[in-house]
């Protein structure tokens, strides 16, 4: 699983019973900032069967999840749009993390040492 080797993985663990995807999501957006860290930003649109208790009486249509990765050992990103869909590849080799995002008009590559799950929410958005 994308979250396997990830800070705070117990989120999902405990949040959805193991099944958050991170398959065509919305990547919404990115931070690039100080101490070679990175903050992604996606819309989940399809939503798990076990969500928390307290979602329940919260009107929503996704799940907002903010990914970190920090300790940047390469960054690359070319291309000005975002707001897509995508299925967003991380995986973990050598030790270290690896983040693709592609669409024909953009792509993200970052490798890591870490990454953290930041934060996730319930969000009500476009359809």
């Amino acid at each position: 699983m994308w979250f396997e080797y990830a800070h705070g993985k117990e989120k999902i663990i405990h949040m959805f019973n193991s099944e958050l995807s991170l398959v065509d999501v919305v990547f919404e957006s990115f931070l690039f900032y100080t101490h070679s860290s990175l903050r992604v930003n996606f819309h989940v649109k399809k939503i798990p069967q076990h969500v928390p208790e307290k979602w329940k009486t919260v009107k929503f249509n996704s799940i907002r999840i903010n990914l970190e990765f920090s300790n940047i050992i390469k960054f690359e990103s070319k291309g000005c749009n975002l707001g897509f869909r995508c299925t967003p590849m991380i995986y973990f080799n050598d030790n270290n993390i690896y983040l693709i995002i592609k669409d024909k008009d953009f792509e993200l590559r970052c490798i890591s040492e870490f990454m953290e799950i930041q934060d996730i929410a319930p969000f009500l958005g476009r359809p």
